[in-house]
């Protein structure tokens, strides 16, 4: 039991690498939305003015 939590925190940065932090899990889905909405020149536009 002792030697498989060792493994465990010995591949603890490639499960980190591999399982996103819960925040971009959750920012992941609002940025493929907002990459889904076609630019038009007038949304281009108006976020360069702000």
């Amino acid at each position: 039991m002792g030697n498989q939590r060792w493994q465990w925190f010995h591949n603890y940065p490639s499960f980190i690498t591999h399982h996103p932090s819960p925040i971009t899990h959750h920012l992941s889905p609002i940025t493929y939305h907002l990459s889904s909405i076609p630019i038009t020149p007038e949304l281009s536009y108006s976020v360069e003015l702000a």
